[in-house]
């Protein structure tokens, strides 16, 4: 609504790094929530009718809605380009109680586009600076995966791996 009619407030800047794929807990997707977590640009860029933008995306964040300042950023290095992000909400917390929206971990794929081969990498983000801490798993994966666009957590779906032949 371009004439602000029917919002309860001013609109807001939350980030200023050209976010893309904002994800958040699934049983948040219809309620009024704390967190975001969008990948976005290796660093924050000002928003210049005659800019060249930010470049291509190059980190995870966890925006905070309510105080944008307290957003909480990870940058990848120049050459790694994550995909969206997805959230998967911790074993026994309810992200939609106070105090455990951000109660899970992030999972995300990035693809090194010097080296041509893919990680996958598994962030905890539950409570302040936990994002800026790093991953606590990054693994390379077996094969190049190409940039890919969305991702899904599905809860309680488990692959038998063993059970695929390898062709």
């Amino acid at each position: 609504d371009i004439e602000n009619k029917c919002m309860a407030s001013d609109p807001t800047t939350l980030s200023k790094c050209h976010p893309e794929f904002p994800s958040l807990p699934r049983a948040m997707s219809t309620r009024r929530h704390k967190y975001l977590y969008p990948i976005g640009s290796h660093f924050d860029t000002d928003f210049q009718p005659d800019s060249m933008g930010g470049g291509p995306q190059g980190s995870i964040r966890k925006v905070d809605v309510d105080d944008p300042n307290l957003s909480e950023m990870y940058a990848f290095e120049p050459h790694e380009f994550p995909g969206e992000v997805v959230f998967a909400p911790k074993v026994g917390k309810d992200v939609t109680q106070p105090g455990q929206e951000d109660a899970g971990y992030l999972l995300v794929h990035i693809v090194n586009g010097r080296s041509k081969t893919t990680d996958f990498a598994i962030f905890d983000v539950e409570g302040s600076g936990s994002l800026e801490n790093g991953p606590i798993l990054r693994q390379r994966l077996p094969t190049f995966l190409p940039h890919m666009l969305h991702g899904y957590f599905a809860e309680d779906v488990t692959f038998d791996f063993s059970a695929f032949e390898r062709k």
